[in-house]
Formats: C-alpha cells, structure tokens, sequence
C-alpha cells in the first residue's frame, strides 16, 4: 500500500462536494490541501483543523488501528490506520464540529484565494 504524498493539490473532489451542498466558492480557501493516499484526497479545514477525506465519489474518516471495526469496512492504509467510508454530509459536520453549514460559511472569509 502507497504512503501519505504530499502531490499538486487536487481540489476537484473538495469543489464537487461544495457544489453538491451549496457551499459557496469562496470558501475553498478556508481549506489546506494536505496530500493524497492513493484515490483518497485529504483536505484540513484551517479554522476547526479537521480533516475530510475524499475520493472521486465517497468521504471517509481515518482512523487509528486500534479500533474494534471489522477489517471489511475498511480501506487499508497498513500498520499506521485506515480509511472508512462514510457519508458525505457526516465528513462536513465533522469538521464543522455541528455547525449548520450556512451559519459557518457566511461568518467566516477565506484566508487563502481559491
């Protein structure tokens, strides 16, 4: 299995999620492109600091290998973790730590240009 690669950002996966949901475009650049695991793209939102993990079509969370989930749910990333698929809209509310989307885009400007 590939390392984590820190390649040309690939915001494609990130701006297709926003467009799905309404975020506004302005508010890519609340995010830092982090790397890539093989399809997964992982983005770190610069405020909460929170991850979301994409590929061309689903969201996953990352988790240590200590959890107690069955090796089928998860896609594998070795001796350091893994990635588990899980809904779009739960990768957002995690990273926003509960806030409703609208609320947390219009309060915040982008610190970066998208």
């Amino acid at each position: 299995m590939s390392r984590v690669t820190k390649d040309t950002p690939d915001w494609g996966p990130l701006e297709r999620l926003f467009k799905l949901y309404g975020v506004p475009s302005h508010v890519l650049g609340q995010w830092m492109y982090m790397g890539s695991y093989g399809a997964v793209r992982t983005y770190k939102h610069t405020w909460t600091r929170e991850y979301v993990n994409l590929d061309c079509s689903r969201a996953y969370e990352y988790a240590p290998p200590e959890t107690s989930e069955p090796v089928e749910r998860w896609l594998g990333r070795g001796d350091k973790g893994h990635y588990r698929r899980i809904s779009k809209m739960d990768a957002l509310d995690r990273v926003l730590n509960g806030d409703t989307l609208a609320s947390s885009f219009e309060s915040r400007p982008a610190i970066h240009g998208s």
